[in-house]
């Protein structure tokens, strides 16, 4: 069984829509399911754990088979139907996601292997889950951690001045780089190997940052597309002025030293999904 962490439902969405023509109109059934928090659930589109007969066209066409219906007739509040429309929801998404994972690899080349990687294509590999939680630094770095931390150090240390030194040291140095990396990468997130950056939108995340950063580990798949080699890449603002551009690539070269030393050999992946087996 596949458990996603990861699904960037704009991009999926996106896809379906250029394949099929159209995707599936949840409005409204989500406006019947909020409305009838006292009935039992009764159309397809909110019954849970729904099967579709046919792949997309299917879902366009409504005609979807439920595997099973919601059996229980109890009060709902509005609570309770936004929580069955997020379930509603993921299946939903999920559904969509595997049709088009079936129909790129009917249509596409599909790289499975990280020396094989080339720009523009799709992958669908297994990396090790190596997780770079921007919000998780963030936490140990500023002041109200630090001053507990220094509290709890001189309780169960009293006298060891040099491991309480050095441990604010770090978070000191932990801060200026969570401070650099907030102002230099857009994505907080990121997922990395010797040749490969993935950048994830919080938004699309299923669990929050610190709990993946907790639960799991071992290996992680990736679906997604080659959007950039960064070996190509190329500092635009030269084309302004050649002494700006300079000291801006610079400025990006000392960056990339510290946080991401491999990035000129490296590939950029837009991820469409992210799970564990």
């Amino acid at each position: 069984m596949k458990h996603y962490i990861y699904i960037d439902k704009e991009i999926l969405n996106s896809y379906i829509s250029q394949i099929y023509g159209g995707i599936l109109e949840r409005g409204k059934a989500e406006k019947e399911l909020v409305e009838k928090e006292t009935q039992e659930i009764t159309t397809p589109e909110e019954r849970i754990r729904a099967t579709i007969k046919g792949g997309i066209p299917a879902i366009l066409n409504s005609d979807i088979e439920t595997e099973y219906d919601l059996k229980e007739k109890s009060m709902r509040g509005v609570d309770n139907s936004n929580t069955s429309k997020e379930v509603i929801g993921k299946i939903y998404h999920d559904n969509l996601l595997d049709n088009l994972i079936e129909y790129i690899n009917n249509n596409e080349k599909v790289i499975n292997n990280i020396s094989d990687i080339q720009y523009g294509k799709y992958v669908e590999l297994k990396l090790p889950f190596n997780f770079v939680n921007h919000s998780y630094l963030k936490s140990i770095s500023n002041n109200e951690f630090k001053k507990s931390f220094e509290k709890i150090m001189n309780a169960t240390n009293p006298g060891n001045d040099k491991a309480t030194k050095d441990a604010k040291f770090a978070m000191e140095l932990i801060g200026n780089f969570t401070t650099f990396f907030d102002s230099c990468f857009p994505a907080k997130q990121l997922i990395i190997s010797d040749n490969l950056i993935i950048p994830l939108d919080d938004q699309f995340l299923r669990e929050k940052p610190e709990m993946i950063d907790f639960k799991y580990g071992g290996d992680i798949a990736v679906i997604g597309k080659v959007t950039k080699d960064c070996s190509r890449d190329i500092n635009v603002f030269g084309l302004y002025n050649r002494e700006f551009g300079k000291a801006i690539e610079e400025v990006r070269q000392a960056m990339y030293n510290l946080f991401l030393p491999n990035y000129k050999k490296s590939f950029i992946i837009t991820p469409i999904a992210l799970y564990f087996e």
